[in-house]
């Protein structure tokens, strides 16, 4: 099949906000701050990535754990900052 797709590469499984920040204290930020405020106007109370299309054509799966990326996210961001 030729042509542009589009691949959505997340995980499958959803982590919370809350989550990615306790990972981000734990491994990369000892002193973040959470702040809790209300939700934005029609900002989505979940989103999940469907990997279906990846796997099918691409035989991709994801394969690291929220703290591998985590770590990842970090260390591209000092890279880049």
């Amino acid at each position: 099949d030729r042509g542009f797709h589009a691949f959505n590469l997340g995980s499958g499984i959803g982590h919370s906000v809350l989550e990615i920040m306790d990972a981000a204290r734990r491994l990369v930020y000892p002193n973040l701050e959470i702040i809790f405020e209300n939700p934005r106007e029609g900002d989505p109370s979940y989103v999940v990535a469907d990997t279906k299309l990846a796997k099918n054509l691409l035989n991709w799966q994801h394969n690291i754990s929220l703290d591998e990326m985590t770590i990842s996210g970090w260390k591209a961001f000092q890279k880049n900052k």
